[in-house]
């Protein structure tokens, strides 16, 4: 009993540190993302992160430790390709669970946010984030049927 909930918590901290570091990417790259915002989002993602997989995690995901020539040639040079990986170990269907609701509320939100815009033309990085919000959600909500129909087998 305690095992699983210890694992459920773990993967919802992978969840929240798999989302937090795809919307910090996803929203700075579509420039609709204060600095202070981004600044949290940052810090949610590290300490998720830090909960999740521990501080050997964060190393492995920044790097932090000197690169060897053999166990770090196959890993990508980009941090964001190296959060899969990373999150691997702790990685489940509750946070398959958090990235389907989190990337829906986001991309909702975005829509949202696309109608009431005052002016006659709203930000195109508003639309973009709602195109991979809704649909990222829609494949993390199939995967989350996938993973809680092999568990019950």
């Amino acid at each position: 009993m305690r095992s699983s909930i210890i694992r459920a918590l773990r993967g919802l901290l992978a969840g929240f540190a798999g989302l937090s570091f795809l919307l910090l990417y996803l929203l700075l790259e579509a420039r609709v993302l204060s600095i202070p915002a981004a600044v949290v989002l940052f810090l949610v993602g590290i300490g998720s992160l830090a909960g999740a997989v521990g501080s050997a995690g964060i190393s492995r995901l920044f790097r932090i430790t000197p690169r060897t020539s053999e166990g770090n040639a196959a890993e990508s040079e980009w941090w964001l390709a190296r959060l899969e990986p990373t999150l691997e170990e702790s990685w489940n269907r509750w946070s398959d669970l958090v990235l389907a609701l989190g990337l829906g509320v986001v991309g909702v939100g975005a829509l949202v946010l696309v109608a009431l815009s005052p002016d006659g033309e709203p930000p195109l990085g508003l639309l973009v984030v709602a195109l991979v919000g809704i649909n990222g959600s829609l494949i993390s909500l199939a995967f989350v049927g996938l993973d809680a129909s092999s568990s019950a087998e």
